[in-house]
């Protein structure tokens, strides 16, 4: 900077000098306006700071994203006046272990009403994080003045853990498993009388306790009612570890695994309960997975505990009288994932891709 700045001003005496010798008008006047350039950058350098405004915005992909992470700057000018050189800094931090991240980034702003960056991010782990705009410096096309604005926006996101392929299958008997709950079949008939499944025409063997009395004298023909199949959670799924046993990778291979065994148990269409033991009230809980939706609620309301290790089984007997279910799985700090009380297998922290699509596990 002080070489381009020196040799400016070698220049600029240079044209003074030789417009001198030769009395030339054209010399001097490119001379004054080289002297008076500087300072119309510098005018135009604190009118763009003043009429510029910064917006941080997180596109919606960014939750669901789970390796690279794109974030938005955006900022709008009022004036449309180029500027060269625009720097940015802002801070990433997990919420919840208080890691961060300083990030920074330099380009120009285009002579457009709008202009927006997305920066993609390195891999951030799971958990509830805050990014922090903390400042911005502008600069002027000759680089030599430079003017800092303030800049005090957070926003929250969240990052899932990644969700891998797997080879889990729902088997027969635990698809079939009879449990109350308060959804229903999309597929499947049943034998619950609060809820109709679908409706059809009298077949030869219908019994006449189905026939829909009203709509047949409506339609003039017979119409029988098939009743609906209620879902329960045939599977339980323990979370047996302990939040402060883990290292960084340790924690984010669990949450993979979890991640990943749940979502291919809900594609199969099997309502599934999450069960960890709240270390601050010294109680267990449950968590009931039977959409997506709620898949993703589960995520923001696990962080808010500190897990603990606890006999799952026995106390969920105890906490949840008359609860039934076919299977149930655990995964402890090891990694070992049980089924039935069997270790089905023992993952390695990373990578667990390849271990998952060799995983043998039947529910």
């Amino acid at each position: 900077m002080m070489i381009k700045k020196f040799s400016y001003i070698l220049g600029l005496l240079l044209i003074g000098y030789l417009a001198i010798i030769y009395n030339s008008r054209g010399l001097v006047v490119l001379g004054g306006v080289g002297f008076l350039l500087p300072s119309f950058f510098l005018y135009l350098l604190g009118w763009n700071t003043r009429k510029s405004q910064i917006h941080l915005k997180l596109q919606g992909s960014l939750e669901v994203q789970q390796n690279k992470n794109q974030i938005v700057i955006q900022i709008t000018q009022k004036q449309r006046i180029p500027i060269a050189k625009v720097k940015i800094g802002f801070l990433l931090e997990n919420v919840g272990t208080g890691k961060k991240y300083k990030k920074k980034i330099v380009g120009s702003i285009l002579p457009l009403p709008k202009t927006v960056w997305k920066i993609e991010t390195e891999e951030l782990e799971f958990g509830l994080w805050k990014i922090t705009g903390k400042y911005i410096w502008f600069y002027e096309w000759m680089g030599w003045f430079s003017l800092k604005k303030k800049w005090n926006e957070t926003r929250q996101f969240m990052i899932f853990p990644t969700c891998y392929e797997t080879t889990v299958k729902i088997g027969i008997r635990t698809r079939l498993f009879l449990s109350d709950g308060e959804q229903y079949h999309p597929q499947m008939n049943g034998d619950d009388p609060t809820e109709i499944f679908k409706l059809r025409e009298y077949q030869m063997g219908d019994g006449f306790n189905k026939v829909h009395w009203k709509l047949s004298a409506k339609n003039d023909i017979l119409m029988v009612k098939e009743m609906s199949l209620p879902i329960g959670c045939n599977i339980v799924f323990f979370l047996n570890v302990e939040s402060k046993e883990l290292t960084t990778e340790q924690w984010k291979s669990y949450w993979e695994l979890v991640s990943s065994i749940s979502n291919e148990i809900l594609q199969q269409e099997c309502s599934h309960f999450f069960v960890w033991f709240d270390q601050k009230n010294k109680r267990l809980l449950r968590k009931k997975i039977f959409n997506e939706e709620v898949f993703h609620e589960f995520w923001y309301e696990i962080i808010s505990y500190s897990l603990g290790k606890c006999n799952g089984k026995i106390e969920y007997i105890n906490e949840f009288k008359g609860d039934t279910y076919a299977s149930w799985i655990e995964l402890n700090e090891k990694l070992e994932l049980l089924c039935n009380g069997v270790v089905v297998t023992c993952i390695k922290e990373q990578p667990i891709k390849e271990q998952l699509l060799e995983l043998e596990l039947i529910l």
